[in-house]
């Protein structure tokens, strides 16, 4: 991480900032800020250093354009079985963002699945990445499901986070908000229908 002389200010500030990783012959880097043709990354901030999420190593990706929004889905070993499934949900999802909320938040962002573990599914969105997963052995078509309402609901949080962040202490309400447009966007798009609901 190299930090131009004289130029440390506070940690939300725009700086001019490059990240360079150091990793051995053949090893995969995906990471959510611009890339130079020297071939480090760019990212805004501080803020972006320190939040967001990088995968190193050997992950099978996708990369999705979106009505100008770029996203890249990275999987780990183990997570094989839902690349296809969520590939073609998570398009028409982050299409269907875009239009209802009147635009992007951001040129691009990094989708990753790690680990599988136990427990269902869940996610935590960070500023231009998040990381999501599904327990190995729940069946693809139930996991594929679910899947659906994770996506909408961590993509809005990309939106919340971006335009009105709630403080920490409205957490409760700010969940119950975003999870409303989890179930309105897919059912917006077509995605899912009245019976869904029943």
């Amino acid at each position: 991480l190299a930090l131009v002389p004289g130029e440390r200010e506070a940690h939300t500030a725009k700086l001019p900032i490059r990240v360079d990783f150091a990793v051995p012959d053949g090893w995969q880097v995906e990471a959510p800020w611009p890339r130079g043709e020297d071939g480090t990354y760019h990212p805004a901030t501080l803020a972006d250093v320190r939040d967001d999420l990088v995968a190193i190593g050997a992950w099978d990706t996708h990369a999705s354009e979106v009505n100008g929004f770029a996203v890249t889905f990275a999987f780990s070993p183990g997570q094989e079985k839902l690349k296809a499934g969520v590939v073609e949900r998570a398009a028409p999802i982050v299409a269907g963002m875009i239009e209802h909320f009147g635009g992007k938040v951001q040129d691009s962002y990094l989708v990753l699945f790690g680990e599988p573990q136990p427990g269902g599914y869940g996610g935590s969105p960070k500023t231009n990445s998040m990381t999501l997963f599904v327990a190995p052995d729940l069946p693809v078509d139930f996991a594929l499901e679910g899947i659906v309402h994770l996506i909408a609901h961590e993509f809005h949080h990309t939106w919340m986070r971006a335009r009105c962040q709630p403080v920490d202490e409205l957490r409760f309400l700010a969940e119950g908000f975003t999870d409303y447009f989890a179930y309105f966007i897919p059912w917006r798009i077509g995605m899912q229908d009245d019976a869904a609901f029943r």
